[in-house]
């Protein structure tokens, strides 16, 4: 599908992934063998010509 691109990034524990669709880009992050010290919040940034904006994910034990 032209304009459609999915990325991906793998490390031992983390891995994130990227999809396009158009105008709407989705990303995910996973997280393996999540333990105490992976608790705590993640920051997610989007950038483009237009400006930045970001968002905060918790993750919590509970």
């Amino acid at each position: 599908m032209p304009g459609r691109r999915d990325t991906s990034r793998t490390g031992d524990k983390f891995e994130t992934m990227s999809r396009n669709t158009g105008y709407t880009k989705y990303m995910s992050l996973k997280i393996r063998n999540v333990g105490p010290a992976d608790f705590g919040s993640y920051r997610c940034v989007a950038k483009n010509s237009l400006g930045e904006t970001d968002g905060l994910i918790k993750l919590d034990g509970n």
